[in-house]
């Protein structure tokens, strides 16, 4: 894999199990902040709001994950979503997919999965409850370490509150209680909650990681801003292609080798679109690392 930016070049050999480009992930919050907001939700919203307690949901094992990567906008990933849908394949939205999905697709998500503590991730969830009251809705999953604004924005829909394990001393206060690990992004994250529900075949849109090219710094699907871009961009080479990546992306996708290794084979995933993840996922196969079989239960 080749990395570059403005200030540094660095020439790393791709072995794709796992690719070694290495990216400290952090909160943008401190943890005393992530500790005040658990504590805070803890109390005013555990006795109220049900809590995620990793409960097996009938299902054919097929979930279906949609990020907020560029790729999904093509008329390809468009339709082959709509087919995901119409075969009643759940829907779990990640953060602003969910508005996305309601006004782009017409498709209510059965499950939308937030981690982010930022008070502003409100602003990415403004669709909630706009559909029939007849529809049985979407299942908002909201970590504990989320703003209050989160809980209170979303006041008379379907909650689940969910406890992320960050080691930011947060294991104490949540003593007794489940705590999800995983990666440090939502989409990460909800890898583990779906697979906790019984989940184990992933097919991901959306998932790019990356920019939509080089000269737009294009990075998410946003309906309410026209698009998100991203500022400090490098570009990393893999299985022959360039994508351009703000850190955070690069991180994610060191996390998702890291995520299929820690299942060890018990989970399959088919990755859609041409993304920073899908060119991983061809060097994978490449290798003969076999990650998804049609018609394999």
């Amino acid at each position: 894999m080749t990395v570059e930016d403005d200030s540094i070049t660095n020439d790393i050999r791709t072995t794709a199990v796992p690719v070694p480009l290495q990216i400290e992930s952090r909160c943008i919050y401190d943890n005393d902040k992530l500790i005040e907001q658990i504590s805070g939700n803890l109390e005013k919203y555990e006795k109220v709001v049900p809590s995620f307690q990793g409960s097996y949901v009938h299902n054919d094992g097929n979930a279906v994950l949609v990020g907020c990567g560029p790729s999904i906008e093509t008329d390809e990933m468009k339709a082959s979503i709509r087919q995901q849908w119409a075969s009643g394949r759940p829907i779990f939205a990640i953060k602003g997919a969910h508005d996305w999905l309601v006004q782009e697709l017409n498709i209510i998500p059965d499950a939308c999965v937030f981690l982010d503590p930022q008070d502003h991730m409100v602003d990415r969830l403004q669709l909630a409850g706009q559909w029939p009251a007849t529809h049985r809705g979407c299942v908002y999953f909201i970590a504990s370490q989320c703003s209050p604004k989160m809980f209170e924005h979303l006041n008379g829909q379907k909650i689940v509150m969910w406890h992320a394990l960050s080691n930011v001393g947060e294991k104490n206060l949540l003593k007794g209680r489940l705590m999800v690990g995983g990666g440090t992004t939502s989409g990460m994250r909800t890898f583990n909650l779906a697979y906790l529900m019984g989940f184990k075949r992933f097919h991901l849109y959306g998932f790019d990681s990356c920019n939509k090219d080089e000269t737009s710094k294009y990075k998410r699907v946003n309906i309410h801003t026209g698009g998100d871009h991203a500022v400090k961009v490098i570009k990393v080479n893999c299985n022959g292609k360039d994508h351009w990546c703000n850190p955070a992306m690069a991180g994610q996708a060191n996390e998702f080798q890291d995520m299929i290794k820690m299942f060890g084979g018990d989970i399959r995933i088919k990755v859609y679109g041409d993304g920073l993840i899908a060119s991983l996922m061809e060097e994978r196969k490449s290798m003969g690392i076999i990650d998804w079989k049609e018609g394999e239960s």
